[in-house]
């Protein structure tokens, strides 16, 4: 068989070229580069109030720093899945380069599961610093729910599910399991700032301003359910070259946009510090009620 024919027919009056960037690559190729540096902005900004601001440096910010670090990994890996293919219609993909992009999907497949798990647990270490005794109850649970299935997911796609070895069929039921647990693990987050703030020992508007900032942190619900119709799409569908990259770019908002929310959501005193009269409109109150989520002290009855 001949290495640099097409690994499927093109369409009618279609010439098929093994080298040119697709517009799928490119679109795809803007959207990272713009979330991607709106993230490393945030991220600075982020870690300046940690510890220029607030003085005190929280130990989700390094899960946060290491979701953006394993991003970038991914983001270098999708690149290097260019040439072979990555993004470009299944007719424009030779043999010689299938070998090549069968084998990129499990690295790509291993690390864009960790950095959302980062981000879910710089959430949960929030929640946990706003009332410590969710850690117990509801924190370290959900932290489970999210940390083992993510291990277990890495151990099939390095062991039993390796393209190479001839098995599509695992890669689209993993996604589909991740997605499903990632879904769950994120309504139990969004839904936990409620209970949360209810316990507050504060007033309502300063309850809301918190339960809205906690909120904010874990806002990317919505991706996951993208995700899923996508995958969904892309069993059926042959062009899967064309498709993997469409499903890679809400898998890039959804990894980014988690990692903007986080940011957003500890910005509150570099607001009040630099920007006191936006502050004063946005949140009102005093310089004393500038804390983050992370700051916040809470009361329960009985406590």
């Amino acid at each position: 068989m001949d290495p640099l024919a097409p690994i499927a027919p093109a369409r009618p009056g279609v010439t098929p070229d093994f080298y040119s960037i697709s517009s799928r690559q490119l679109h795809l190729s803007i959207i990272l580069g713009v979330t991607y540096t709106i993230v490393t902005l945030l991220m600075c900004l982020r870690l300046y109030t940690s510890i220029f601001v607030v003085k005190k440096l929280y130990w989700d910010a390094l899960f946060l720093v290491s979701s953006w670090a394993l991003a970038g990994v991914f983001f270098l890996l999708i690149a290097q899945a260019f040439p072979a293919g990555f993004g470009r219609h299944i007719w424009d993909v030779n043999y010689q380069q299938l070998a090549s992009y069968l084998d990129s999907i499990t690295p790509l497949a291993i690390i864009y599961m960790w950095p959302l798990t980062c981000v879910k647990l710089s959430v949960l270490i929030l929640y946990h610093q706003v009332d410590p005794e969710m850690v117990f109850r509801f924190c370290l649970c959900v932290a489970v729910f999210t940390v083992v299935p993510t291990l277990v997911y890495t151990g099939l796609f390095i062991d039993r599910c390796n393209p190479l070895k001839g098995d599509i069929t695992c890669v689209n039921n993993i996604g589909f399991a991740q997605t499903g647990t990632s879904i769950m693990t994120d309504l139990f987050i969004i839904a936990m700032p409620i209970y949360m703030t209810m316990r507050l020992n504060m007033p309502t508007r300063k309850k809301l301003t918190v339960g809205a900032l906690l909120t904010l942190s874990s806002a990317c619900v919505v991706f996951p359910l993208i995700r899923t119709a996508y995958i969904q799409a892309f069993v059926d569908d042959p062009d899967v070259t064309w498709s993997q990259c469409t499903m890679a770019t809400w898998t890039i908002l959804e990894i980014n946009v988690g990692v903007i929310c986080n940011s957003l959501a500890m910005l509150k005193p570099f607001v009040r510090h630099h920007m006191p009269g936006l502050a004063r409109r946005l949140f009102g109150g005093s310089k004393n009620s500038g804390a983050t989520p992370a700051t916040v002290q809470t009361s329960t009855a009985g406590r």
